[in-house]
Order: C-alpha cells, then sequence, then structure tokens
C-alpha cells in the first residue's frame, strides 16, 4: 500500500468513502451526501505558503477542515509547529 497526499483527482473516490461512512452512520454526524466536487473543494490550496513553511523548518501536524468561510467557500486551516531549545532536540 502506497500513502501519499490527495489531489483534487482523488475526489471521486474519497466522496464514495465518505459517503459510505454517512450510510453506515459510524464516521460522521453528516446525513448528506457529498458530491466529489464539493469534496475537491476541502483540500488545502495554498501549497506555496505550505512550502515556505516547511523550508523554514516547520511542520505539518494537522489541518482543521473547513474552519472557517471566506468568500463563500469553507477554509481549511494547517496547523505547523517548530520546536524550539531542548524541544527540538
Amino acid at each position: 500500500m502506497t500513502i501519499r497526499p490527495a489531489t483534487r483527482d482523488d475526489a471521486a473516490a474519497v466522496a464514495r468513502i465518505y459517503n459510505e461512512g454517512i450510510e453506515d452512520r459510524l464516521a460522521t454526524f453528516e446525513t448528506r451526501p457529498r458530491s466529489a466536487e464539493e469534496v475537491g473543494e476541502w483540500f488545502t490550496d495554498n501549497e506555496p505558503s505550505r512550502a515556505v513553511h516547511v523550508a523554514a523548518g516547520f511542520e505539518e501536524v494537522g489541518i482543521q477542515r473547513r474552519r472557517g468561510r471566506l468568500d463563500g467557500r469553507w477554509k481549511d486551516c494547517v496547523l505547523g509547529e517548530r520546536l524550539l531549545g531542548d524541544a527540538a532536540g
């Protein structure tokens, strides 16, 4: 098995898996199936900013999905950290 970051090309497969979780009532509190278009909008979209932070020594430690709305679109928030001092050792 290969694990890699998801891309917009994966949206249909992700929507299918996510919708199975909705149907099973095990993985989410959502009740409305999601389309591939909606799921495609969930992927974080500021790659240049993420690359700059990684180059500066930050590590991505999580993503808060659909954290807020901007211009009518849900936006994710990438969480990054850079340990300093003794913690970095």
